[in-house]
């Protein structure tokens, strides 16, 4: 799954100036850090840069701020709490970013897309088909949307037969 789409916004100073340009992610990943950048001419100003995520449904506002950025770039790292998205798993927010001190005096706000991590869950048995009173093995593995091993637990796990019977239960 591509998750590193960003847009690139423009900022575009007085007339005798080069324009400097913010990296914002399209997506934002509810508990996953992420990271936004800005990019300026080579070499110009030193300052600091702030990011404000704010989610009106929920009212959390997020801000994470980097002082003393120097030369041409950086980066501000932050991770968005888990919060409750308006239809379960995506919702849209508002991110400011704002430099201060830097060659070119930023201040770009964009609307994102927050998305709630989802893990995909296999459930594996040791062989295709069973014969009746045989000990059906099996294993379950969970895995986040980049194919890392997600950190889920199942406290119950219960198996059915295609007749929708009951055939065992783990907890």
């Amino acid at each position: 799954m591509l998750r590193e789409v960003y847009e690139i916004t423009r900022v575009t100073g007085r007339a005798d100036s080069r324009d400097a340009l913010v990296l914002i992610p399209s997506q934002i990943q509810v508990g996953i850090q992420e990271k936004i950048c800005l990019l300026q001419p080579a070499g110009e100003g030193s300052g600091s840069l702030r990011v404000t995520l704010h989610h009106a449904p929920t009212n959390t506002t997020v801000e994470k701020e980097t002082a003393g950025l120097v030369g041409h770039h950086g980066c501000v790292e932050f991770t968005v709490p888990d919060i409750e998205l308006t239809n379960e798993q995506d919702s849209v927010a508002e991110v400011t970013v704002t430099g201060s001190g830097l060659s070119e005096a930023v201040n770009v706000t964009k609307k994102v897309l927050l998305r709630k991590t989802q893990s995909l869950t296999f459930v594996q048995t040791d062989k295709p088909v069973y014969k009746p009173g045989q000990t059906v093995r099996f294993r379950v593995v969970s895995l986040t949307q980049d194919f890392l091993p997600a950190d889920e637990e199942y406290p119950l796990i219960t198996l059915w037969d295609p007749q929708q019977n009951r055939i065992g239960e783990r907890g």
